[in-house]
Parts: C-alpha cells; sequence; structure tokens
C-alpha cells in the first residue's frame, strides 16, 4: 500500500467518523472535518497534482459560491455574513466522498457503520428516556 491509498484510507475513515460523531460531538465532527480537509491537502500534495475530480454538479456548485459570495458583500452586516458563509466548506465534502468512496465495499462498511452508530444511540436514547421519566427525548440531536 503506498502513500496515496494510505492518505485516501484515512479520508475514509475521517468521513465515516465524522457522520457518526456528529450526533454525540459536534466539536469531533468539526475536529475529524478539519482532518478531511487536511487528508485532501496533503494527497494533493503527495500526487503533485489538482486531485478534485470534475462532477456533474461543479458549475452549480460555482454558481452557489459566486451567489453566497455575492449576497454577503450586499448584506448589511458584511463581516458577520461572510462569517456565516463557513458552510462552503461543507461542499468539499462532496469532493472527499467522490475521492474516498472508491469501491462497493467502501460503500457497503460505510453503510454498515452507520447503521451501527444510529441503532447505538437510539437505543442508548430509548433507555435514556425511560430511565429519566420520559422527559427529555432527542438527547443526541
Amino acid at each position: 500500500m503506498n502513500l496515496t491509498d494510505k492518505i485516501t484510507q484515512l479520508l475514509f475513515w475521517f468521513l465515516v467518523l465524522e457522520v457518526c460523531l456528529i450526533s454525540i460531538s459536534i466539536a469531533a465532527a468539526s475536529v475529524l472535518l478539519g482532518l478531511v480537509f487536511l487528508s485532501m491537502i496533503m494527497l494533493s500534495i503527495v500526487q503533485k497534482k489538482w486531485i478534485l475530480p470534475k462532477t456533474p454538479i461543479d458549475y452549480a456548485v460555482a454558481a452557489y459560491i459566486v451567489v453566497e459570495f455575492i449576497t454577503a458583500l450586499n448584506s448589511d452586516l458584511q463581516m458577520d455574513a461572510l462569517k456565516n458563509s463557513k458552510r462552503l466548506l461543507l461542499i468539499g465534502i462532496v469532493y472527499a466522498v467522490v475521492l474516498a468512496f472508491t469501491s462497493k465495499e467502501k460503500i457497503r462498511t460505510a453503510i454498515i457503520m452507520l447503521s451501527g452508530s444510529v441503532a447505538l444511540l437510539s437505543i442508548v436514547e430509548i433507555f435514556m428516556y425511560y430511565d429519566l421519566g420520559g422527559e427529555r427525548l432527542y438527547v443526541f440531536q
């Protein structure tokens, strides 16, 4: 397994763990999102080329980014609007998934991990709901 394969494998696991943990800890999910982007940068450096694949939604994504900045610049509170433009980083997840989910086996593994984490969280939430007298639901949301 060469370095590119190792980084791609890390990218895959960072994405899967990010989705599995987002209901438990936004901080952990944010750290994992940073690791996703760091992995993408490392992959680009190791391969010495532009790694983002072309997708059918590229023009729509570019248009959305342009509109986001135009609306932020026309806002009464420009700095707040630009700060809230951080949601644009979430678009990078689309490209990370295209890079990392390269086989049916990886997709199957991700679905199993996500299903398992949802099932576990649901069981814990049900026990907490009945243990705490039914006053608090949606513990992990």
